[in-house]
């Protein structure tokens, strides 16, 4: 839905979140292991993979931004 004229700005804007959450998630992986509560780690890190695992959203985005141009 919307103006068919934006639709590259919406697969833009997919983009652009899921390269700020693959920086998040570096970020994150990066301190972890200086973590000393390892309950604390392991519930973090599978919060991250779990979140990591579920960004096809973007990829659909795009494809989906794809067909309409």
């Amino acid at each position: 839905m919307g103006n068919p004229n934006a639709a590259s700005d919406a697969g833009a804007g997919a983009a652009c979140a899921q390269a700020g959450l693959k920086a998040a998630a570096l970020n994150v992986l990066i301190n972890l292991p200086s973590i000393k509560d390892q309950e604390f780690v392991s519930t973090h890190q599978a919060k991250l993979d779990q979140i990591l695992t579920n960004q096809n959203l973007a990829d659909e985005i795009h494809e989906l931004v794809k067909s309409k141009l």
